[in-house]
């Protein structure tokens, strides 16, 4: 909804917060994980993920 129009045909964001990097280290290689990815992967045309750390 990027009024600029820079969304680059992106339509959807998941957001998944961590309290600190270790806890993504372990989500990551989690079945969990696997699982969210292998359910979105077939219906995605492209993925764009930015990891960063808010202050």
């Amino acid at each position: 909804m990027s009024p600029e129009n820079h969304a680059q045909g992106f339509t959807h964001c998941f957001i998944v917060s961590f309290k600190d990097k270790k806890g993504l280290e372990t989500y990551l290689p989690h079945k969990a994980h696997k699982a969210f990815v292998e359910k979105l992967l077939p219906i995605l045309d492209k993925v764009f993920v930015i990891d960063f750390v808010a202050k």
